[in-house]
């Protein structure tokens, strides 16, 4: 079977570049991100824990179906006037970066105002050992609720948290545009304040979503400023190595500090747990749909998609870790498709990854044929992170992300507003 899906892999990648014409468009980026996540779930796990292969395959049709649709879209844009085409942004204003400075200090002063409401200090920071006590009771009072962050204070730094995230999401989007050292710096920087929190809280969803925020804003952002998608050379390949490194060690240290013990001796065990939880949610969720989903419950619509928003309208109560573990299954975690499946069936959630290509495909068209796209932008932008997060599970369980793209959409207007609608 790991034959089969390697050449389906194969196949499916190069058929997103057929579409698109480069692996880094948002199609292939989606195509090859979830069939790596699919091989090495299996390579990673086969020995491990029981395969059934529907789930599996079911993933693998959505993503074929998404690529379909995302061709079909091709022709058609939001903005249709004909003298509005092929608009040149090939600049941002100087506003906007003043504003993503203003993003980061926000997110940063959330981290500050999170650390000091649970009655730690600066000084704590000096050492490895406060620090491992701080993560270990940051990740037990999460748990269990007694996180000291009621009040005014609580209010303000659940406000706050959408900062952590909207900075790398603008950040990203301005990368492509830095002209200048400082700026390529701020640009980077924006992922302080997500780095930050994962030290202390040690929510690696956390710093997961922020660094794929940022890579996402990046490929859009790049698209706007180029008119293309970027090209894979050696240098975005080591690049790419580089950063996956930084971004594992820091997975490591952090998860040594959750388990309140900063000597070598645990990497081994944090090492097993990081296998499990990059590789094993795809193998739950294969489970899950092969033999515990009826064809006949009742679908939730959306709910379980937009758990965000279903939670805080009282339609659904969202518990901790949203779900819980199957026998059988390496996780909790099912990734996207279970809510997708969830809400709209076997068949009607390959009919939303669908039109989700479709109004991706749409947005892309749409943002040179605006002199401002700050509606098609975030559009992309969110469509894509969606896939991209949704190794986990939807991004839209949590506020944070919704508020944090409806920032990237203020954000945008801001960037291009200098734009001269006579050129």
């Amino acid at each position: 079977m790991i034959i089969f899906i390697f050449i389906a892999s194969l196949i499916l990648i190069y058929f997103s570049k057929y579409i698109d014409s480069n692996f880094f468009s948002p199609v292939g980026v989606v195509s090859i991100y979830w069939c790596l996540l699919a091989i090495f779930s299996l390579v990673g796990t086969l020995s491990l824990y029981e395969w059934d292969y529907y789930g599996l395959l079911w993933i693998y049709l959505g993503i074929l179906s998404f690529n379909v649709f995302y061709a079909i879209g091709r022709p058609i844009r939001f903005v249709t006037s004909s003298h509005v085409n092929d608009v040149n942004l090939s600049s941002i204003s100087k506003l906007s970066w003043a504003v993503l400075i203003f993003l980061m200090t926000l997110g940063i002063i959330k981290w500050g105002a999170q650390v000091y409401t649970n009655g730690f200090s600066l000084t704590d920071f000096l050492s490895l050992d406060n620090l491992a006590a701080m993560n270990h009771e940051f990740a037990v009072n999460r748990y269990s609720g007694n996180d000291n962050e009621g009040g005014i204070v609580g209010i303000i730094i659940s406000v706050l948290n959408a900062m952590v995230y909207s900075a790398p999401l603008c950040g990203g989007f301005a990368y492509p545009y830095a002209v200048t050292r400082t700026h390529k710096k701020i640009a980077i920087f924006s992922l302080i304040p997500v780095f930050l929190v994962t030290m202390t809280n040690n929510t690696k969803a956390g710093m997961i979503g922020g660094l794929l925020l940022f890579i996402d804003s990046y490929l859009i952002g790049y698209y706007c400023r180029y008119k293309k998608w970027p090209s894979i050379h050696i240098k975005s390949i080591l690049l790419l190595f580089f950063s996956f490194s930084i971004f594992l060690s820091i997975m490591i240290f952090s998860m040594m500090l959750r388990m309140g013990d900063s000597s070598f001796s645990t990497i081994s065990i944090v090492l097993q747990k990081i296998i499990v939880y990059a590789f094993g949610n795809i193998q739950s969720f294969d489970i899950w749909l092969s033999q515990d989903y009826y064809w006949m419950q009742d679908y939730s619509f959306g709910a379980m998609t937009f758990l965000g928003i279903s939670n805080v309208l009282g339609l659904v109560q969202r518990v901790q870790g949203v779900y819980t573990s199957l026998l059988g299954t390496s996780s909790n975690v099912y990734t996207v498709f279970r809510g997708i499946v969830e809400d709209f069936g076997i068949i009607g959630g390959i009919i939303f990854i669908s039109l989700q290509g479709f109004f991706l495909r749409i947005a892309i068209n749409s943002i040179h044929s605006s002199y401002n796209p700050f509606i098609s932008v975030p559009i992309a932008m969110s469509i894509l992170f969606f896939f991209l997060y949704g190794m986990i599970i939807s991004p839209w369980t949590y506020l944070s992300f919704i508020v944090a793209f409806f920032i990237v959409l203020v954000y945008v207007f801001i960037a291009y507003h200098h734009i001269d609608k006579n050129t």
